[in-house]
């Protein structure tokens, strides 16, 4: 395992002392540890996403030209469908 020293300012220093202090952690090294393999998870999780929203940008693009919708007979159809689903008609 190498050594990396790192220097804090005060109010990371006091948090990492209470958490250790708290029982938490044993030790200083187990924040830091605990706190950069969070920050790993983070980032893994933000690159996933970020492929993901990709992807779907990319999903949408390769979908074809879009075209305007009739909002009049998407409404009618809709009330029909309800009607009809609800035994209203």
């Amino acid at each position: 395992m190498s050594m990396i020293n790192i220097h804090l300012p005060p109010s990371l220093q006091r948090w990492v002392d209470d958490q250790v202090a708290s029982g938490h952690y044993h030790n200083a090294e187990e924040v830091i540890s605990a706190a950069v393999r969070l920050a790993e998870r983070e980032s893994r999780e933000y690159e996933a996403r970020l492929r993901d929203l990709r992807a779907a940008i990319q999903e949408g693009l390769d979908s074809g030209e879009s075209r305007a919708l009739d909002m009049e007979a998407l409404l009618r159809q809709a009330r029909t469908e309800h009607a009809t689903s609800t035994g209203q008609r």
